[in-house]
């Protein structure tokens, strides 16, 4: 059976005591991790408990830093949309995306409703992000509300990440926004 060793030591020092915690793993390898504990007067420990708490939600953070990337790309997809500028967004859109290579059919689809959409929907004058999901870590969801002059549309977005860039993998909207009950 492997088991990970785990020993503990206490130094004292001139500001209080350091506590080393060192990890002897299955193949023998030594791993040592310093956790100092500088003092243990009330300001001094504060910050380093509160230190310790960031370090400690830091991939959280990370996670969450980006998957702004996907809703900056969506929010500049629809600002240049806003501005007439169709096949410019979607250009933007695609970038690193396969479904310009593997289906430019469709981009050019996508693109001409989306025109033809403006003139009956109305001039588009903003639009609102209702849902953001994350299937594991490399899936994104986001579901946006199109607020134009006559009809609102729904955008649902999906992007992927198979190593540091997220892509669109998929792309769909209508005008059916009685089903958004059914996106959640």
């Amino acid at each position: 059976m492997l088991s990970d060793e785990l020993k503990i030591f206490r130094t004292s020092g001139q500001q209080g005591y350091r506590q080393i915690l060192i990890i002897k793993s299955p193949s023998g390898a030594d791993t040592n991790f310093v956790n100092s504990l500088l003092s243990i007067k009330g300001e001094e420990m504060k910050k380093a408990l509160i230190f310790t708490l960031v370090m400690c939600l830091m991939p959280g953070g990370i996670a969450l830093a980006q998957s702004k990337i996907p809703v900056q790309m969506a929010e500049k997809f629809f600002g240049m949309v806003e501005k007439g500028k169709i096949g410019e967004a979607y250009d933007q859109l695609f970038q690193g995306s396969m479904i310009p290579v593997t289906k430019p059919q469709a981009v050019e689809t996508m693109k001409k409703q989306t025109e033809s959409g403006l003139s009956i929907f109305g001039k588009i004058f903003g639009y609102e992000k209702i849902r953001e999901e994350r299937f594991g870590s490399s899936i994104l969801r986001l579901v946006y509300v199109v607020k134009s002059e006559k009809f609102p549309t729904v955008w649902e977005f999906y992007f992927y990440k198979a190593k540091n860039d997220w892509v669109l993998g998929n792309l769909k909207f209508n005008d059916y926004f009685q089903g958004l009950e059914a996106l959640k």
